[in-house]
């Protein structure tokens, strides 16, 4: 059986807590003092059960996937979690797929894991490429309210440095990646990437390099386009100036 644990905000600096979160994947933790907080299954949370179904190899059980869970909620001051060095025994590590294979899975509401270099960002959306992205051409990636992203992260997003995202558990809508709650964003210099992916995959995509396609009339709003010539075009910004067209 699968559980999901809510956090409250205070418990993110408890050092316990906060290990949990930045390496706790696929290792074998205890808990004691939660509280039961609710019971779902997966016609109300699919997003939550397409992540247990990503990482939780029950036929190991001689089991089908789970089709409930509980939710559990910490207690601050009282609810304790305990590391352990042994892996979980029916985790299913990471498998990492290009943006193109990622775009033409099947079905459309899997879970999946990329390697991606970000050469620009809205705030909203993440422009990316990576070993496999066709020339010209780009995936764009929706950050939802929910997905936690650090300074750090925010910054790379931008492509001003030069560096490779680890993508983990991102979904996929309508043509587009997203990143939820249930997302998880690493730089490849985080020291916890090698127990995910291979330096190889690292290499390949930061040798990438961006080939942005022409404006056309086919472009569409909130595209990344390339132009070159004379052309009279309206653009009006609310941020600082960016080195990106965009279609309006």
């Amino acid at each position: 059986m699968c559980s999901e644990v809510l956090l409250p905000a205070g418990q993110h600096s408890d050092q316990q807590w906060k290990r949990l979160l930045h390496e706790g994947q696929g290792n074998e933790y205890r808990f004691t003092k939660l509280r039961v907080y609710t019971r779902t299954n997966s016609s109300k949370s699919p997003h939550l059960f397409a992540v247990i179904n990503s990482m939780c190899n029950s036929k190991h059980h001689g089991q089908d996937h789970p089709d409930f869970c509980y939710v559990l909620c910490a207690v601050p001051g009282d609810s304790k979690c305990t590391g352990s060095t042994r892996p979980m025994v029916n985790y299913l590590p990471p498998v990492w797929s290009t943006l193109v294979t990622i775009l033409q899975a099947w079905p459309a509401a899997g879970r999946y894991n990329t390697c991606v270099k970000p050469v620009h960002s809205d705030g909203r959306s993440v422009y990316c490429v990576d070993q496999g992205t066709p020339t010209p051409g780009y995936v764009r990636l929706h950050l939802h309210a929910s997905c936690v992203v650090t300074s750090s992260i925010s910054r790379a997003m931008t492509g001003e440095e030069k560096c490779v995202l680890l993508l983990m558990d991102v979904g996929r809508s309508a043509g587009a990646l997203f990143a939820d709650e249930y997302s998880r964003i690493l730089l490849s210099t985080d020291a916890v990437v090698s127990n995910f992916v291979d330096n190889d995959i690292i290499q390949k995509t930061e040798a990438n390099t961006l080939a942005l396609p022409s404006l056309t009339g086919e472009s569409k709003e909130g595209d990344l386009v390339s132009m070159e010539g004379t052309k009279c075009v309206y653009c009006s910004f609310q941020s600082s100036f960016s080195p990106y067209g965009y279609v309006f």
